[in-house]
């Protein structure tokens, strides 16, 4: 160059734009990580809200099959106590005094009554109470687990009988010739049974039908399970929500399933208790095909979980 003189650019400030591009990059990936790590945090959540509120509906369920169970153990030892006195009189040759007969068969009539409406109490009260019991333990633990937060939507799924609000096992009264498995008495179930007496003075011959409120035994085809679906709404991320859309936490849907084992009803043994089950029990995949919840139909498909 003329005159032997060198011209030095400098190159300080060159790496400026390489570094905060850097910086962006590095930032929107921890945004991502973060707001991930946050959408799964809300879903094992949510799951657990699932699960409390599914067993704790069980729980409710099992303890109202203990109540029916004590009554129909209390029905079957009234009619073997019924069956004593009576058991003359439901014999076609031996016979006893009418008066005798009628009030025995008043007392019993009564009894199974005042028994019958205790069972169907049980029967009808505890299917509610254990809805609204999950939904009380969800609750509470919604409120710690997403402090501050509302308008998550919950969902009793009765698959087992697919009809609602109809929960709880059915129950129907044991057919003729049913034997008392809980106690010891000289004749089975009649529901329709004739009773034979005479009456003095004059002797008179009475022929007399009789049909009578037995005990129960349940008739669905399988086990009973409670269903609990818990929806949370969107939400807003942690890290960069507008820039992401706008509560960029989709809308999340957890269920789980708990049932009554160990009972009878029809034994009178009081020993439900409740056991989570997989969601597969309830509703089984299809080939091995993973689960999916219908919105349209608002049911799940095939469950897997």
């Amino acid at each position: 160059m003329p005159g032997g003189e060198r011209i030095v650019r400098s190159e300080r400030g060159q790496s400026t734009a390489m570094v905060m591009a850097m910086l962006f990059v590095l930032t929107m990936f921890l945004a991502v990580v973060a707001n991930v790590g946050q959408a799964v945090n809300r879903r094992i959540a949510l799951q657990v809200i699932a699960d409390t509120g599914a067993f704790t509906g069980a729980t409710v369920q099992a303890v109202g099959l203990n109540q029916m169970a004590y009554w129909n153990r209390a029905m079957q030892l009234a009619w073997s106590a019924f069956s004593w006195p009576m058991a003359l009189a439901f014999s076609p040759v031996r016979v006893t005094e009418c008066r005798t007969s009628n009030v025995a068969e008043r007392l019993y009539r009564l009894v199974r009554t005042t028994l019958g409406v205790a069972y169907t109490a049980s029967e009808l009260m505890y299917p509610v109470y254990a809805r609204l019991e999950a939904q009380r333990a969800s609750d509470y633990n919604l409120i710690d687990l997403f402090p501050g937060e509302g308008n998550f939507r919950y969902r009793e799924v009765d698959y087992a009988a697919l009809i609602l609000p109809r929960r709880g096992f059915r129950t129907e009264q044991v057919p003729q010739g049913t034997s008392t498995r809980a106690v010891w008495s000289l004749h089975s179930a009649r529901r329709n049974w004739p009773y034979h007496c005479v009456t003095f003075p004059p002797p008179e011959y009475h022929y007399r039908p009789g049909n009578y409120q037995v005990w129960y035994r349940k008739v669905d085809d399988g086990p009973k399970y409670f269903v609990w679906v818990v929806t949370a709404p969107r939400a807003k991320a942690v890290m960069f929500d507008k820039l992401f859309g706008g509560d960029a936490i989709p809308e999340m849907q957890a269920a789980a399933a708990a049932r009554a084992v160990g009972g009878s009803i029809e034994e009178g043994r009081r020993t439900y208790v409740a056991k989570m089950v997989p969601l597969s029990e309830v509703m089984p995949s299809v080939r091995g095909v993973t689960g999916f919840y219908d919105s349209l139909l608002r049911q799940w498909r095939t469950v897997t979980h």
